[in-house]
């Protein structure tokens, strides 16, 4: 009873561990990663009358940042009120149903789906027609792949083709495709000539599909992409240019943003306290990175001293047993197979309970975690098998080894000095 008890603990003891250091590790990469975009701030540059939007004072400012070393590439992108530009003023957005889309000689009208709410009403979705165009070479920010990747592990960003853009190349979202070409194998359309109408007037003409972005790295604004130009800019009546600076990490939040305070940037007060908040989090997690590796390491050591004592103890208790059946005509490995095969039972009984209750465990810090501070950790049952499997595999092994060099030395010995130096 007394080895059922100790492996019972330590099955405990480390599966606990294992869960809640996953847990905090993913809720962390679940900040880092799965908001990265919010690494990013934005500047705008305003248009000036000819087109041209380097002549913002703003613009070295966000060019200039490149060079330090809290921040990555900017990316530039700017996109025109197309309800303006077709003179529909009382429409905050383009529907898909004013839009025709023209591929390869074949017209197909915008369609949009439908979806019923709890009250069983029909309604349209929101799916808006929207271009961006870009000013720099590169379309997407490291951050924004994080996030893209840690949200969808299993896809790429483009489906298909490339995002180096010529003059006349478009860059869509496989969504947009789909709401006016529901039935066609999406990636084939790679190289196809494309062409956009609005109410019957020609508004893109002619471009080639250059890439097919998943629509999960797009915003209502970037899935259609075509290079920008000095003309685009006149010809749409684009009045600004919005400006993307994207930070590395989050500890480098706080001195990108007193870099735009310092170049009399108008920074976003609920930005700055976020980004602090970020930082102190960061910090925060490497201190207790730090603990929780400590503490690991001091488990496992725990865990091996107390399997030994314990093992020992019962080495010790089980001379007689082993007198006795070393007398019976017994060979060491007859005793050894047999004395680990009582241990095999000891570790399933103990380590099925044990994955209960660190399931429970955990479900309950998480429960006040939520109702004192409003959060919770991140784990998963997946998660929790995977981490339930690697910590029974690593003590069970642990446990057999140590149980068998804890009696090899008892299973060589004589039947006569085990009865005689065991204790019954």
């Amino acid at each position: 009873m007394n080895v059922w008890i100790s492996v019972f603990l330590i099955y405990l003891i480390v599966l606990s561990w294992l869960i809640l250091s996953g847990s905090l590790k993913n809720a962390y990469l679940e900040m880092a990663y799965g908001a990265a975009e919010n690494k990013t701030l934005s500047v705008v540059l305003r248009v000036d009358e000819h087109g041209q939007y380097q002549t913002d004072p703003n613009f070295p400012v966000v060019m200039n940042s490149a060079e330090r070393s809290e921040f990555s590439e900017p990316r530039l992108y700017s996109s025109p009120s197309l309800p303006d530009l077709f003179q529909m003023p009382d429409r905050t957005f383009l529907n898909l149903t004013f839009v025709t889309c023209t591929i390869n000689g074949e017209t197909h009208t915008g369609q949009l789906h439908t979806y019923t709410d709890q009250n069983g009403l029909e309604h349209a979705e929101r799916f808006p027609f929207q271009i961006s165009c870009v000013h720099t070479g590169h379309i997407f920010d490291q951050n924004q792949l994080d996030a893209f990747q840690y949200r969808n592990p299993h896809k790429k960003h483009l489906i298909g083709g490339t995002e180096q853009l010529g003059e006349r190349d478009m860059l869509i979202s496989d969504e947009m495709l789909r709401h006016f070409i529901p039935d066609r194998e999406i990636g084939s359309m790679v190289g196809d000539t494309v062409s956009f109408s609005v109410n019957g007037t020609p508004f893109l003409e002619n471009y080639r599909i250059a890439g097919i972005m998943d629509d999960d790295i797009c915003t209502e604004t970037t899935r259609i992409l075509i290079p920008g130009s000095q003309d685009t800019l006149r010809a749409w009546q684009i009045s600004s240019v919005q400006a993307y600076m994207p930070v590395r990490t989050f500890t480098d939040l706080p001195k990108a943003l007193d870099y735009l305070k310092e170049h009399k940037q108008k920074v976003n007060i609920f930005l700055y306290e976020t980004a602090n908040l970020f930082f102190q989090i960061e910090s925060v997690r490497l201190i207790v990175n730090r603990i929780i590796s400590m503490f690991g390491c001091l488990i496992l050591a725990a865990v091996f001293v107390k399997l030994i004592h314990v093992f020992s103890d019962d080495a010790s208790r089980r001379r007689h047993h082993c007198g006795l059946q070393k007398a019976m005509g017994m060979t060491n490995g007859s005793v050894l197979r047999i004395a680990l095969t009582e241990i095999s039972v000891i570790s399933v009984l103990a380590a099925i309970p044990a994955s209960v209750i660190s399931y429970l465990l955990v479900g309950m810090i998480n429960g006040y975690l939520y109702a004192a501070l409003h959060t919770e950790i991140t784990f998963s049952r997946m998660q929790f098998a995977a981490d339930t499997v690697c910590g029974i595999l690593c003590v069970t092994a642990a446990v057999f080894l140590i149980h068998m060099l804890c009696l090899i030395p008892k299973c060589r010995m004589q039947p006569a000095e085990l009865l005689r130096t065991g204790r019954k």
